[in-house]
């Protein structure tokens, strides 16, 4: 089986067709004037992504009219009266029609799958729980206001400098996973509604109302699924762990001195009065050969607004070999806040394979998706709907490579072959373009995730 076999493979063989993938898109053009069925034109959206083209225009040349190009869109909608390419119009033109709704449906039936699958079991925190970290990024901003919808800032404010900046954010929830690989779960764009133009002292939205949007939109469409959620300081508040409380969901928010002081001030107090737990782990990170030093301080039953927390502060010493075999040492300080109660046997896990996993969405995620070939930062649309029609396509190129990258390959398999990630999917684009992909018989792919983190304690007091 070919590197191209293996990739479609596996989607093939653990969701289907694309006609069964993009089943859920209502097609809303006049069907007695059309070309082109759905199908052809949502993979041809998606393979945008998973080939990590800067837009539509580029791969229609890349794409136009070569013989194996067409029978591989045959294979993988089911489809065989397509004869040529549909022009990158004809894609954009369904696009504009296209509810961004219907085609989260189609990325949900995915994630939904890939949950039901007994393989990311082992990997739930406390053997319970599957990790969500939320986060906002911004896309980007625009001098010109491309939408009634983003969100508006005014710089120097009354100066003959003054000028009005209009941005555009995402906030994003995924199930993040010790080895690296993310799942999207849900999506909150931050924007303002027509009240807003309204009332001239309206106030915007925001990340946190954004996040009292996404927490409900969670618990809806995934209501039996135990979570633990991550969160920045900016969280530090009481309707978001009531909500998690009222949801049976955990909760583990990195927190900062200057946001609820109450919760510092209160936990110094016991550590004045010796009220407090403490335990010093001293271990290795065999990945990045650190060794690592964790003396830790901790309680439970807080007070913080008639909600009880917990707290860990943490001091991290991690010591390191540089280039020139000199000993290279860094402090960090963490603390955190959670509703999970803390003991000795597992604050560690709380620690690491917890509250530290929240940059993952970071990195894995928004990271990858602006700077490594996802191309985040550029709208697609002026068209605010349409905008999310591609971030959803985005989201499921970014699941699909993800998992043949994390699930199918391993690292040092793609350091040797492909030298970086990126060229994975230039490998794919030159295949699907000039070889036919080649699969009668449909082979279910075991996923072979690495377990991720490998620390090994030394010592523990």
């Amino acid at each position: 089986m070919t590197f191209l076999d293996q990739y479609f493979n596996m989607i093939m063989s653990n969701f289907g067709d694309f006609k069964k993938i993009f089943a859920n898109i209502k097609d809303y053009r006049q069907q007695n004037l059309i070309t082109y069925p759905k199908e052809i034109l949502y993979l041809y959206t998606l393979l945008t992504f998973i080939f990590k083209e800067n837009n539509t225009f580029d791969l229609y040349f890349k794409l136009l009219n070569e013989q194996d190009v067409i029978n591989n869109f045959k294979l993988l909608c089911g489809d065989n009266y397509i004869t040529q390419i549909p022009h990158y119009n004809t894609d954009r033109n369904i696009l504009l029609k296209t509810n961004p709704n219907d085609v989260y449906k189609s990325l949900k039936k995915l994630v939904n799958n890939l949950l039901r699958k007994k393989t990311f079991n082992k990997y739930k925190f406390l053997n319970k729980y599957f990790l969500v970290a939320i986060d906002a990024t911004q896309q980007t901003y625009t001098e010109n206001q491309l939408s009634d919808k983003c969100i508006k800032m005014v710089h120097n404010k009354g100066t003959i400098n003054e000028r009005t900046t209009y941005h555009y954010y995402i906030l994003s929830a995924r199930i993040v996973f010790p080895n690296g690989f993310t799942i999207p779960l849900a999506t909150e764009f931050i924007e303002n509604d027509e009240k807003f133009y309204n009332k001239e002292k309206m106030k915007q939205d925001c990340e946190i109302k954004g996040a009292y949007r996404i927490l409900k939109k969670i618990k809806k469409l995934f209501p039996q699924q135990p979570f633990c959620m991550l969160f920045d300081s900016l969280y530090v508040n009481e309707k978001i762990f009531s909500i998690c409380n009222n949801n049976k969901w955990g909760f583990i928010v990195n927190y900062k001195e200057a946001k609820a002081t109450s919760i510092y001030n209160e936990f110094n107090t016991l550590k004045k009065d010796n009220l407090i737990f403490e335990k010093n782990i001293t271990f290795s990170d065999e990945e990045s050969k650190t060794l690592i030093k964790q003396e830790i301080q901790y309680t439970n039953m807080l007070n913080y607004h008639d909600i009880s927390i917990n707290i860990i502060e943490v001091n991290n010493i991690s010591t390191k070999l540089d280039k020139q075999n000199n000993e290279k040492t860094e402090e960090k300080y963490f603390m955190y806040v959670t509703n999970i109660n803390i003991k000795k046997d597992n604050v560690f896990e709380l620690i690491n394979y917890g509250g530290r996993q929240r940059w993952k969405i970071e990195n894995q995620g928004f990271n990858e998706e602006k700077n490594n070939g996802y191309n985040l930062k550029h709208l697609y649309s002026k068209d605010n709907e349409v905008r999310k029609v591609y971030y959803y396509f985005m989201q499921m190129g970014h699941l699909l490579n993800n998992l043949f990258e994390n699930g199918i390959l391993n690292k040092k398999e793609i350091k040797k072959k492909f030298k970086t990630i990126l060229n994975i999917s230039k490998k794919l684009s030159d295949l699907f373009v000039y070889k036919k992909i080649n699969i009668n018989n449909f082979e279910k792919s075991n996923y072979k995730f690495n377990n991720g983190l490998k620390y090994e304690i030394l010592d523990s007091t």
